[in-house]
């Protein structure tokens, strides 16, 4: 195993699986509403995201928005939109998409914006859902996991490690 590694929790078999599963979920609940958006949460959104696209059947318009809230291995509160929708949502059906959901005030803030925009209704889609106390849930997860700093298919720490296949629990006495 990879020195930064200190173990590999989910499994890129496991991940496709998965995703699979997610698929026909929202498939089933999007099938007959029109004007369906799917928002990715850049950057770490991106596997996931074009991943699920790809397995699900309904048609749905993509966008993206970039937002920050974390700083190395922690998260500061405090939420910037660095990058904003370039599509209108107002009653709009959307499925906002992100990596993984820690304390919620990430998913929470774009929702209530996305809500006050005029969307119809606001689902969350995350790929990994912390097991800590938080104020929202996602709507879709794909799995549940330990209050530990991950990387992999996405998940980056300082940028890095994002195209690993596979999503593991970074060791803290690395020194690159």
């Amino acid at each position: 195993m990879e020195k930064f590694l200190s173990k590999i929790i989910i499994s890129k078999k496991q991940i496709n699986t998965r995703l699979q599963e997610l698929a026909a979920l929202i498939d089933q609940d999007y099938h007959q509403k029109e004007s369906f958006v799917m928002v990715g949460l850049l950057k770490g959104c991106n596997p996931f995201f074009i991943d699920l696209l790809k397995k699900i059947k309904v048609e749905p318009i993509i966008s993206y928005m970039s937002v920050c809230s974390y700083e190395e291995t922690h998260s500061t509160g405090q939420l910037t939109i660095k990058l904003d929708l370039d599509v209108k949502v107002q009653d709009a059906h959307i499925l906002l998409v992100d990596d993984i959901i820690d304390t919620g005030l990430t998913l929470k803030s774009i929702k209530n914006l996305l809500l006050q925009r005029g969307a119809r209704e606001v689902k969350t889609c995350v790929l990994l859902a912390k097991n800590v106390h938080r104020d929202i849930q996602a709507d879709y997860v794909g799995f549940p996991i330990e209050n530990e700093f991950v990387i992999g298919y996405g998940l980056d720490y300082n940028q890095k490690y994002r195209n690993l296949a596979f999503i593991g629990v970074y060791n803290p006495n690395y020194e690159a």
